[in-house]
């Protein structure tokens, strides 16, 4: 089945959402989770993970506008590592089908 999503990150297995078989537990817990806890941290930064995520793929948007903050450099290093992580994250789950 072809991938549905419209891009298709480096060497990634296709992150299919209509097939929903990232959003069980293993996805949760290594990837959403502790995204949505770098999120949290600061009013805002619903924004700047999305524009830091851009970066952290190659994809630089650009800073965020005041008065949101980007993440620190900290929190950039945390993100790279979940995107970093992620494929194999994916393969796990496939795996475990």
């Amino acid at each position: 089945m072809p991938c549905k999503t419209p891009l298709n990150v480096r060497d990634w297995p296709c992150p299919d959402l209509l097939n929903l078989r990232f959003c069980d537990a293993v996805g949760l817990r290594s990837f959403i989770l502790p995204l949505i806890a770098i999120r949290n941290r600061k009013k805002g930064y619903a924004v700047s993970i999305i524009k830091a995520g851009m970066k952290v793929i190659g994809r630089d948007s650009g800073p965020v506008r005041p008065p949101l903050t980007d993440l620190t450099n900290s929190e950039m290093a945390e993100l790279a590592t979940l995107v970093a992580n992620l494929p194999a994250a994916m393969a796990k789950q496939v795996a475990a089908e």
